[in-house]
């Protein structure tokens, strides 16, 4: 019996044995690299379209047009068009250039079960076809890529986005918008800026990364599965970097609902919330993520670039943006080199807040907070949560104060418990309670008690309540109607305040 087969032949003449790294992920690049055909180019660039020709051939024109200083395979995905893209596809001038043509459209995560085995770069960059790429987009991307090993997805500015990502420029064309991102699109390190989640109008990818992350979960039929891929890429040890150095247009106006059925959208969005949700076990991917706090981190003053290597710590701050957001800021003024620790009262958080810190990070009762870190030994140091969700606020604001340095700055807030939602409750409108439940404590007694620690330096602020015209109509009338207050604008702001901001320098 003859038992001979043609064997599958693995041609490795060409290739040498990867070097072993500094560490996990350097090796783990050096394999990839190595594995390479020498002759890829450095990225495939994957344009997938439904339809839209019009969208579709500015994004690729622009692709051609913008990207003449990295090698590039084109890849074009024609989803179950039935407009022509197909043609259109066929008659673009490119000498690297493959087709991938869906008979009938069943999804948009379908072709990229097939793309993401079949490419030749060694990035992965996928464009959606309402893009409109601009000057030097993804050498600018590549090279905050390349920069760091850790780094394991990139994303630039963009118009039509949410997540703080559109910087908010208006334009009256798109030769203009094209001009001011040709003056802007000049790479700049201190404009990379850490984050915990990103929306992908442009996303890459390398290929270590695709084969440890995975796939998107296919479970999440439009929203969220970007959530999802961006807490899978951050617990395989990778960051996640909004180039803030790069801009693009994203032609949709989503904000507006277009191409959209709003109720159809809003199901969408509870449905893969509440996925996400069942995935990681309660942890919800806008509250526990999108804590950004701006107005109060904003409070800090510019440090100085030679400020060697400052220690920050964050107490219940969820899954960790404002540590991120510290650590963003000074990177700005060319403090690049931090180390971040974080203390949870809430053990849900630990994992999440382990993969952004370098130093200790610990779950425990707000009472043993100092049992975990030595006396004076961080620089800056912010309470997620309004200091009078706690039992005791005083004796917090001294515990946390024992753990800055001479000189450190501590961010907290106050919530404010005499406000508008305790005038609706008084009212009979229990709905709009604060189910908190905060320590009562009046804004200007809290004031003249953190007079009497004698700080260097105290600033204070305020955040506003997210309320409807109608609301705020009806508070108006209340506070004029009642003609008991001598200010009724000052009234009115301070009851549609909802929390007290706090900078303290000790």
């Amino acid at each position: 019996m003859n038992t001979f087969v043609e064997p599958i032949i693995l041609n490795t003449d060409s290739i040498e044995a990867p070097k072993v790294g500094n560490d996990l992920y350097t090796s783990r690049k050096n394999v990839y690299n190595e594995l390479l055909d020498a002759n890829a180019p450095t990225a495939s660039i994957i344009v997938q379209a439904y339809n839209r020709l019009g969208k579709t051939k500015r994004c690729v024109e622009n692709i051609l047009k913008y990207t003449t200083d990295v090698s590039f395979e084109l890849i074009l995905v024609d989803n179950g068009s039935t407009d022509g893209t197909y043609e259109f596809f066929q008659s673009v001038d490119y000498h690297d250039k493959k087709i991938v043509r869906v008979t009938k459209n069943v999804g948009a995560a379908f072709p990229s079960f097939y793309l993401y085995n079949n490419f030749k770069g060694k990035y992965f960059v996928i464009v959606s076809n309402d893009i409109v790429v601009t000057h030097h987009w993804l050498s600018n991307l590549l090279t905050c890529f390349e920069s760091d090993v850790r780094i394991g997805m990139v994303i630039p500015l963009s118009s039509n986005v949410s997540n703080l990502q559109d910087p908010g420029w208006r334009f009256d064309s798109l030769e203009e918008m094209e001009e001011v991102a040709k003056e802007y699109n000049h790479s700049n390190s201190l404009k990379w800026k850490e984050r915990m989640r990103l929306i992908t109008t442009i996303v890459i990818f390398s290929r270590e990364i695709l084969d440890i992350v995975g796939k998107t979960d296919a479970g999440y039929f439009h929203d969220f599965a970007e959530d999802d891929l961006a807490i899978r890429i951050r617990r395989a040890g990778y960051k996640l970097i909004l180039c803030e150095d790069t801009y693009i247009h994203h032609d949709h106006d989503f904000r507006n609902m277009e191409d959209k059925d709003p109720v159809e959208f809003q199901n969408s969005l509870n449905m893969g919330r509440q996925n996400y949700k069942d995935k990681y076990h309660g942890l919800d991917a806008w509250d526990d993520v999108n804590n950004f706090e701006r107005p109060l981190i904003n409070m800090l003053p510019q440090p100085s670039a030679q400020n060697n290597c400052p220690q920050i710590l964050g107490v219940d701050i969820r899954m960790g943006t404002p540590i991120l957001e510290i650590k963003n800021k000074l990177r700005e003024s060319g403090v690049l080199k931090t180390r971040s620790s974080a203390f949870t009262t809430k053990a849900i958080y630990y994992s999440e807040l382990a993969t952004i810190c370098d130093g200790e990070v610990y779950s425990d009762r707000i009472d043993a907070i100092q049992e975990h870190f030595e006396a004076e030994s961080f620089d800056y140091l912010i309470l997620g949560e309004p200091v009078n969700l706690y039992p005791n606020p005083l004796n917090l604001i001294k515990k946390l104060l024992s753990l800055i340095k001479k000189g450190g700055k501590l961010l907290i807030k106050l919530r404010n418990t005499n406000d508008v939602r305790k005038l609706f409750t008084t009212l009979g409108r229990n709905d709009l309670c604060d189910t908190e439940t905060p320590v009562d404590i009046l804004i200007d007694d809290f004031i003249k008690i953190l007079g009497s620690f004698r700080f260097a330096n105290v600033q204070t602020g305020f955040e506003m309540h997210n309320i409807d015209k109608n609301i705020e109509d009806l508070i108006t009338a209340l506070i004029e109607g009642a003609q008991f207050a001598a200010d009724s604008n000052e009234s009115i702001v301070r009851l549609t305040i909802k929390d007290y901001l706090f900078y303290i320098e000790k």
